[in-house]
């Protein structure tokens, strides 16, 4: 029985490890897709709310139609009308990786000091395309990106499951635990035949956590995958509409 015992805790030791492992992959990417859906959602609003003040603002509105970098540019005559929409048009793309940049980066950081630092420099940040770039083009740019961006990181994330995925590693992972702990519990000071009924009842559990796990797991597959198609089709037939 010994060996028996061994090797049942060899097995859900692997199986915890792994458990583990897919719950600390899946948490990264759950968490890159949230921030990413956060920040192209405000950057969106920000977008949109500038478009729609600039066009209260009256018939000629307050933006420029040309941004002072591409004025700049212009007048030494250094690129081409179509290179000029192609900056403008590529500068939000570049915007979002330097700012879910310095996101990531402040995050490492303990306290509120992260948040203030990521404020401060999405301030001057903001500050400097406001200055820089602001023109009709650049922020119906930045609002067709941000929307897509959005799209692209909460579709992947539904279609992947990567939320679902971490949660659901997460509490295998507190079963198994739980179930190690009572079965220590449950063998301290016990005579060894009772100790073996206690084995044989944690073989038990491990095998039915596992088999749950498994069609939890292809639930979960099909239910994202249905979810998104679902979501998909009613967007065309709304689009039609």
């Amino acid at each position: 029985m010994g060996c028996d015992k061994s090797l049942l805790f060899k097995k859900i030791n692997y199986f915890k490890k792994e458990i583990e492992i897919a719950e600390k992959k899946y948490h990264k990417k759950h968490i890159t897709t949230r921030r990413l859906s956060s920040i192209s959602f405000g950057g969106f609003l920000f977008s949109l709310t500038v478009l729609f003040l600039h066009k209260l603002y009256g018939d000629d509105g307050f933006l420029s139609n040309d941004c002072l970098l591409i004025q700049l540019l212009e007048n030494g005559e250094i690129i081409t009308d179509f290179v000029t929409t192609l900056i403008v048009i590529t500068i939000p793309a570049a915007l979002y990786v330097i700012v879910f940049s310095l996101y990531e980066s402040t995050k490492s950081e303990p306290g509120n000091q992260n948040n203030i630092k990521f404020y401060l420099y999405l301030f001057i940040i903001f500050s400097l395309v406001i200055a820089t770039f602001s023109s009709p083009l650049f922020f119906m740019a930045m609002c067709s990106f941000s929307v897509t961006l959005l799209i692209l990181s909460y579709g992947s994330n539904r279609y992947y499951g990567y939320t679902r995925a971490w949660v659901r590693n997460r509490a295998v992972g507190f079963h198994l635990d739980n179930m190690i702990s009572e079965h220590e519990l449950n063998v301290s000071g016990k005579a060894r035949f009772m100790v073996e009924i206690e084995e044989q009842s944690l073989q038990k559990k491990f095998y039915a956590l596992v088999d749950k796990n498994i069609e939890q797991i292809q639930i979960d597959i099909v239910g994202d995958h249905i979810s998104v198609g679902d979501a998909t089709v009613g967007w065309i037939k709304g689009l039609k509409k």
